[in-house]
């Protein structure tokens, strides 16, 4: 990844920033075998925009390079339904009469 040094981050163009979300999205890392979330990229986009508000704010650079550039879409997640036996578990978890298992068990029914 290039280190930008001051006086050059008028160099800084919308390919490259496009590029660079790109890698990012892509990048594996041992927390991240897969790449990178939607949801992680879409926050580095919102750290860059704000990056180089700073930057105009502090004279560096004119214009932003992203300024009409839409944010990363983020995808819905669906999270993973519980299996009969967990189910059965959770509910078994909750029976009792002291006021943590039915705090649990209203939780759990709640929705």
């Amino acid at each position: 990844m290039p280190v930008y040094r001051p006086g050059e981050a008028a160099e800084i163009t919308r390919g490259r920033v496009e590029r660079f979300l790109l890698a990012f999205k892509s990048e594996r890392t041992p927390r991240c075998p897969d790449g990178r979330s939607d949801s992680t990229v879409n926050q580095a986009f919102r750290s860059l925009q704000q990056f180089f508000l700073w930057l105009i704010d502090e004279e560096e650079i004119d214009a932003s390079p992203i300024e009409r550039m839409e944010p990363p879409k983020i995808g819905e997640t669906v999270a993973p339904l519980l299996e009969l036996d967990q189910l059965a578990a959770l509910v078994a978890d909750c029976k009792g009469k002291d006021f943590q298992s039915r705090r649990d068990e209203a939780l759990t029914f709640a929705s």
